[in-house]
């Protein structure tokens, strides 16, 4: 089974950024699975954010002292007063800093798919330490058979529920010629990775 992991945006004929609104109606689901997953230490992955939006949850990436990653459909119809993000701590909900978000922005050709890119300003910097640093970015694409971590506290399985401590599961990226065969509609803003089984 192929899965799809992870949505990145680069340059198009959009303008860069929508900024997320003051207010906005709640959305009524978010997902997230790390199967396959095992429990791993936030001083291996020190860049993970716990991202509490509404009643909701995702993952984020420290990219500086005071900007977060994440994926616009974790941000998208919400305002920045409803989400907090948790730095420092592999278990969920609690332990590390917590940091409200002081802006944020999701790319504008954001679709539901496609464009699946989104940066938060958080109102008190992340103090870098063992368990708090930023994500190294990388330079280039990952090419087909390159083994990535993926890590969060999503399910385990379909209808699971979310796991209490933090998870890392290792895949490959996958081609984009095989991965649209298994799912259609992957285009060269995405990155496709999973395993064989």
């Amino acid at each position: 089974v192929l899965l799809l992991a992870v949505a990145l945006c680069s340059a198009s004929t959009y303008p860069l950024v929508r900024p997320l609104p003051g207010s906005r109606p709640w959305r009524t689901r978010l997902d997230g699975r790390i199967v396959g997953g095992s429990a791993v230490s936030i001083s291996q992955y020190p860049w993970q954010l716990y991202f509490t939006i509404g009643g909701y949850m995702c993952g984020a990436s420290i990219i500086s002292s005071t900007w977060a990653l994440s994926a616009a459909h974790c941000v998208s119809g919400f305002s920045t007063s409803q989400m907090l993000l948790r730095a420092g701590t592999s278990t969920r909900g609690s332990g590390g800093t917590t940091h409200n978000i002081a802006t944020g922005y999701m790319h504008s050709g954001y679709s539901g798919k496609d464009y699946d890119i989104a940066v938060v300003q958080v109102s008190n910097a992340f103090s870098f330490g063992t368990n708090v640093q930023a994500v190294g970015l990388a330079s280039s694409e990952p090419g087909a058979g390159t083994s990535v971590t993926v890590t969060g506290w999503g399910t385990t399985s379909s209808g699971g529920s979310a796991s209490n401590t933090l998870l890392g599961v290792t895949v490959q990226i996958i081609d984009r010629n095989t991965c649209n065969q298994a799912y259609g509609s992957i285009t060269a803003r995405m990155i496709c990775a999973g395993v064989s089984g």
